[in-house]
């Protein structure tokens, strides 16, 4: 059996926990990009959340959803509110029949794709409402 002393066991001790921290060091940069590359979707889909409840409170009223097609820069009023999308999204709304399918995108290229619903079920208080 080898003899190994305590000063070896140390130094390789140092060796393996400075590979560790090496390791962890190199994956930080690719978490913070995941981080921030979901961060910039956020927008997205609060804007997918408030225009589903938007639609269902127009369908609740008029008995019929609505079209839409709106940039950051235009505003509608749908069941009864007032919405702008975020900064660079664009959303878009298709009726089809006595339903509609909605989906968001922005200047990243990213998108929710197509949420459809047929403006019968309540989806639920959207996070905030801006009148």
């Amino acid at each position: 059996m080898p003899d190994i002393s305590p000063r070896r066991v140390e130094v390789r001790l140092w060796i393996a926990l400075a590979a560790c921290f090496a390791l962890l060091a190199a994956c930080f940069p690719l978490a913070v990009m995941l981080d921030e590359h979901q961060d910039r979707k956020r927008p997205m889909y609060l804007d997918l959340v408030m225009v589903e409840w938007l639609e269902y409170q127009h369908v609740r009223s008029t008995g019929q959803p609505l079209a839409l097609h709106l940039d950051h820069r235009q505003t509608a009023t749908v069941g009864g509110h007032h919405f702008r999308p975020a900064p660079g999204d664009t959303v878009e709304v298709t009726v089809d029949g006595e339903g509609y399918c909605a989906r968001v995108r922005n200047l990243d290229g990213d998108s929710t794709g197509w949420h459809c619903d047929d403006g019968q079920h309540d989806p639920g208080q959207p996070p905030s409402l801006d009148d």
